[in-house]
């Protein structure tokens, strides 16, 4: 079971339901839930969720949104018509910001067989499903 640590209170039910998924990541690995990373320049993002695996670092954007959605990587329409920027960016610019921050911050090599990935999860589907793609698999598993 992995280790969760909570810095802010949860914002929805499904990213509560999110964190109790991923303590069944591997015992070794580390969920950091509600997390602001601070950027050299100052500049501060919120990331849902931070996971530290032994070969990989994710950071995941939760999203409570249901139903039929579409859009591309800037826009998603959700259900109704309303349209939303697309939280792909904002998770990858994220993740980007996150492993300068580390890079900068860990005196040791990280031998990461990838350096990070960045997601969006919808939580709120029936069923709830989070998998990771099979490429990615590979890099953790290994």
């Amino acid at each position: 079971m992995a280790e969760v640590i909570q810095f802010g209170k949860f914002i929805t039910a499904s990213e509560r339901e999110v964190a109790s998924r991923l303590k069944d990541l591997p015992a070794n690995w580390t969920v950091i839930c509600n997390k602001e990373v601070v950027t050299p320049a100052g500049d501060t993002y919120e990331v849902d969720f931070v996971i530290i695996g032994e070969h990989v670092i994710f950071a995941i954007d939760e999203k409570s949104w249901s139903g039929d959605i579409y859009g591309n990587e800037n826009v998603w329409v959700l259900p109704g018509g309303e349209p939303r920027r697309s939280p792909l960016q904002k998770i990858g610019h994220v993740g980007r910001q996150l492993a300068g921050v580390l890079r900068g911050r860990i005196r040791e090599p990280i031998r990461l067989k990838s350096p990070s990935f960045s997601w969006t999860v919808l939580a709120n589907v029936d069923p709830f499903l989070m998998s990771w793609p099979e490429d990615v698999s590979s890099e953790i598993s290994n």
